[in-house]
């Protein structure tokens, strides 16, 4: 398995043509319902939106396609946000991973895949990546990115991408990379002597590994 997938970009991308190719059509659905698991998905936002989709709302879902699945899927919008902020809030304690009821309607906006098997193989690919970096029973490190567009979240393990909260998933900062050392890299060439720009980082009791990154860019004394 490589080392670097595609970018955080285009991994968030493909799990959006995912979640649309599945509204497509009832076989669509179930073929995607086969193949993957909430689980799988690295954007916590596309996570919470499959579990609901496939678990919750399912039944609905399957009985709308053929007529009335815009009318279903702006019901059930307001319950997926609420569920995400109330799932966020008690992982995170915080409220600035909530999302809007808008943010889950553009992630339905997207266009639905073309190549849903290549599509597929990259989430699973992803996928795989965080199951070996959760299997090596490290800690895990987070790094938090603010910029005046948003703020995103990124979780490592083992080196190993295993999730992403954002509040706003059309503005991925720059730093955000696959895994951790490329993310440390790029961390390390934003310019820290601005007064615009900072940096934290906490360590462990030890002082031998890093715990947690929180770069501000652009907003630091806000």
């Amino acid at each position: 398995m490589k080392e670097n997938l595609v970018s955080i970009t285009e991994l968030r991308d493909t799990e959006r043509r995912v979640l649309n190719y599945m509204l497509l059509s009832k076989d669509n659905f179930r073929e995607i319902c086969d193949r993957l698991d909430k689980d799988d998905f690295i954007f916590f936002v596309h996570k919470i939106i499959f579990q609901y989709f496939t678990s919750i709302f399912k039944g609905i879902i399957i009985s709308c396609m053929d007529d009335k699945l815009e009318e279903a899927l702006e019901a059930c919008t307001e319950f997926i946000v609420e569920q995400h902020n109330l799932m966020t809030m008690e992982v995170y304690l915080s409220r600035e991973y909530c999302i809007e009821p808008t943010l889950v309607l553009s992630e339905l906006a997207e266009a639905p895949s073309t190549d849903i098997k290549g599509d597929i193989s990259i989430i699973e690919a992803y996928s795989f990546e965080k199951a070996v970096g959760k299997s090596s029973q490290e800690s895990e490190v987070d790094i938090r990115i603010d910029t005046k567009d948003g703020i995103t979240k990124l979780t490592f393990m083992k080196s190993k991408l295993i999730g992403i909260l954002s509040t706003n998933l059309n503005s991925v900062p720059v730093e955000s990379c696959s895994n951790f050392l490329d993310t440390m890299r790029m961390v390390s060439e934003v310019d820290l002597k601005s007064d615009n720009n900072e940096l934290k980082v906490k360590f462990t009791s030890d002082e031998k590994k890093i715990v947690n990154m929180h770069l501000k860019k652009g907003i630091a004394g806000d």
